[in-house]
């Protein structure tokens, strides 16, 4: 359970870039419209720490890829690039995307689902994007497919903000959704104090950032 003053920082921090503000109260979560943004819908909650009074905060955001001919074909190709965060070296911690591990799991049960790291690479290929994430240290960032209806009225509903069923990804591989939408779900520990305004908004930055990238890289992946 989220506290008022918690939402109050983060709308004071974020009221800049806010075009609509619906507090889901009896769910336990934010959600936000953004001015201007490749964002359509941000969703904003906590997620308990186990063991600890601590929380994450979750960030899911819902970037539209809008219509495109041959559903099925896209939907494949696009499921195929699902991506997340990697921490690596036992010191000296090194970030990098790789291939989403929960797709790795499908694509032994989905036949002619083939992994493919070119989204990776053209993220892994941005330095500067890299450092100011590895700044933030989140917990989890990952990119997938997802629709709005499906994640706006069941995801959130809960503050787990998981895993889309396992059964759900597959009915949708063989039977996509009209409307397509990438997800990007972040989750960071943030320690309130003199840092913590500028890592909230530093946090919206880069999921606007990863939003204007990856519709760039979905439109030239749809000329080719």
């Amino acid at each position: 359970m989220f506290r008022s003053n918690d939402i109050d920082i983060i709308l004071k921090i974020l009221e800049d870039k806010i075009n609509i503000l619906d507090r889901k109260k009896e769910r336990n979560m934010l959600l936000i419209i953004p001015k201007d943004s490749p964002i359509e819908n941000l969703y904003i909650t906590f997620k308990p720490i186990p063991l600890s009074l601590e929380k994450l905060t979750v960030f899911w955001s819902e970037i539209p890829i809008g219509s495109v001919k041959n559903n099925q074909k896209i939907y494949r190709a696009f499921k195929s690039l699902e991506s997340e965060i990697n921490y690596s070296g036992l010191i000296l911690k090194r970030i990098a995307f790789i291939p989403r591990r929960e797709l790795v799991k499908l694509s032994n049960k989905i036949q002619g689902l083939q992994i493919r790291e070119d989204l990776c690479r053209y993220l892994n290929s941005d330095n500067d994007l890299l450092k100011r994430i590895a700044k933030i240290k989140p917990h989890r960032l990952e990119i997938k497919l997802g629709i709005k209806t499906e994640l706006g009225e069941e995801i959130p509903k809960s503050v787990k903000v998981d895993k889309i069923s396992e059964l759900y990804e597959i009915a949708s591989y063989y039977d996509p959704p009209e409307n397509l939408y990438w997800n990007i779900v972040l989750e960071v520990y943030l320690v309130r104090g003199l840092t913590y305004p500028r890592k909230i908004f530093e946090t919206y930055k880069i999921l606007e950032d990863l939003g204007y990238k990856i519709i760039k890289f979905c439109s030239l992946l749809l000329k080719n």
